[in-house]
């Protein structure tokens, strides 16, 4: 299970990851998409279904097909995975109800999540009609802490030991042909994670006959979300010559640099690899099924059934903007040193107070609103024959429609032409970066409280106040320009067959069943992008 903010996203299922396992909700087949941090994925733009979009308590049924069998339709190497919403035929005539409470405490955040749940159903004494409704309401308030070297890679340092590179004597030792790899991002970071999530249900069945039943399903899911991720980092990745080298050990278990000591300054363009990271999501999704089910049994052995429905999903990203607060002029005496603790290492930023703005400055920003679409339409239909006890003969077709479309914008400020560059910004007369002032500024306080962090670390740090800064240089007032990478769509129209025999017998003392078909489907994509 893939999960984020400690919620179970995706499934992987046989080794297989989520793009490989097709989700059908009340017998036809589903996507919903959310977004996530670029480390757990990021907006989903494929096949694989987000479960975290829903409340499980709308389902009181679930199934998983791992063998593929001609009478369940293709797109599946992993699993076909059926998620039933309730019913009223489920329960007994008259009325039910049901509801159910949690109350949730996450002890970084300090904060309380409620979660509620509620039933209503009723059916008729002769069993010939019902309805029901359910609700599932959550709001939670989640922190993530952590440290992370957004993984590992070599390359060439400005000096070691006081020799420039690449003739000083140690160059080599740690150079990109030496085997010995360094952390490509060291951070320490919090996520704050802001949910709120309403799912309904409503079902409608009836029997106009003994022999028929028709049953009518809605479903509808509203996923709010925000994410507020706030990194305390330094850039090595690509600005290795930004690095001079004072002193390093090597981890010769792994050919890593365990420890390092650092005298760390400025890029030509002014930014710094040492920086404060603030970004901000916005995230919505909306889901809305509806499905149309009949069951006919024409004879004791043969029946048939009839299915039809249209689900639609919305994830919107409007607002996904990153400040960043660059450190100013060269800092002395930075250092990690994972000795101690292989998951969390000591970070010391030498000369560079990270709680004091006028040794940062607002150097650039960047957002990128997103937005995933995707729709199913389906109708099929089906009949099944028992032959005898033993044997049962199925046949049915099925059209299904699909489409899928995304796009993104981006305004930011480019490497080169910084916040500086803007037209509604006035820097200082030689900056490279506005000056922090205290209405764009908020710090993070308490970190790694629980963490097993050793001693040592900054557990303060300052970082922007997204909104606030967003402001100052009007960026919501800059035109978003389209990404044509991430603007694309695709229309897929899938018409199938099958036949297929079930068998369930015995042999001696022993069950045996099993099946034996032929499916055929013929598929039309149109694809732009």
């Amino acid at each position: 299970i893939d999960r984020v903010g400690g919620e179970g996203r995706q499934i992987t299922v046989r080794g297989l990851g989520a793009d490989f396992t097709r989700i059908r909700i009340n017998g036809m087949e589903a996507l919903a998409t959310s977004g996530a941090s670029d480390s757990s994925g990021g907006s989903n733009r494929g096949r694989g279904f987000d479960f975290n979009t829903f409340a499980s308590d709308l389902f009181n049924e679930l199934r998983v097909t791992k063998t593929t069998s001609a009478s369940i339709e293709e797109g599946s190497l992993g699993a076909t995975v059926d998620l039933q919403t309730a019913r009223p035929f489920d329960y007994d005539a008259g009325l039910t109800a049901a509801a159910s409470a949690q109350l949730g405490f996450n002890d970084l955040s300090e904060e309380t999540s409620p979660r509620y749940a509620g039933l209503l159903s009723w059916q008729n004494e002769g069993g010939t009609f019902g309805a029901l409704v359910s609700m599932a309401y959550s709001d939670r308030t989640i922190l993530e802490e952590g440290f992370s070297t957004v993984r590992w890679q070599d390359g060439n340092f400005a000096s070691v030991g006081g020799a420039a590179c690449p003739a000083g004597p140690e160059c080599s030792l740690i150079d990109t042909n030496s085997g010995v790899y360094y952390p490509r991002i060291p951070r320490y970071g919090r996520l704050t994670h802001e949910q709120e999530r309403l799912g309904i249900t409503g079902s409608v069945q009836f029997r106009p006959t003994d022999v028929t039943t028709v049953s009518l399903d809605v479903l509808h899911s509203d996923f709010d979300g925000s994410r507020e991720e706030s990194y305390l980092e330094t850039f090595m990745r690509s600005q290795e010559n930004r690095f001079d080298v004072i002193d390093y050990s090597i981890n010769p278990d792994n050919n890593t640099i365990e420890y390092g000591l650092f005298n760390v300054s400025p890029l030509p363009n002014g930014t710094h690899p040492i920086r404060s990271e603030n970004r901000f999501d916005e995230l919505q999704t909306k889901l809305t099924q509806y499905t149309i089910n009949v069951d006919h049994e024409f004879t004791d052995r043969l029946r048939g059934n009839i299915l039809a429905g249209s689900v639609v999903s919305e994830f919107d990203n409007p607002v996904q903007t990153t400040i960043l607060l660059d450190a100013i002029g060269p800092v002395t005496g930075f250092s990690y040193d994972f000795r101690g603790n292989g998951n969390t290492p000591v970070i010391d930023y030498g000369s560079l107070d990270v709680t004091d703005p006028s040794q940062f400055a607002f150097t650039e920003f960047r957002d990128r609103p997103q937005y995933v679409d995707n729709t199913f339409e389906t109708i099929a239909g089906s009949l099944a024959y028992d032959l005898n006890d033993a044997l049962t003969v199925s046949g049915g077709a099925s059209l299904k429609q699909f489409e899928f479309r995304t796009t993104e914008y981006r305004r930011e400020s480019t490497f080169g032409s910084l916040v500086c560059g803007l037209p509604n910004v006035t820097c200082p007369t030689g900056a490279t970066g506005l000056p922090i002032t205290a209405d764009m500024l908020k710090y993070v306080s308490g970190f790694g409280s629980g963490l097993g962090a050793p001693s040592g670390i900054d557990t303060r740090w300052l970082t922007a106040d997204v909104q606030a800064a967003a402001a100052l240089i009007d960026a919501y007032g800059i035109p978003g320009v389209l990404q044509a990478g991430n603007n694309r769509s695709v229309e897929e129209e899938d018409l199938g067959g099958f036949l297929q025999l079930d068998f369930n017998t015995q042999l001696g003392t022993i069950p045996v069943r099993g099946n034996v078909g032929v499916r055929y489907v013929e598929t039309t994509t149109t694809s732009t992008g």
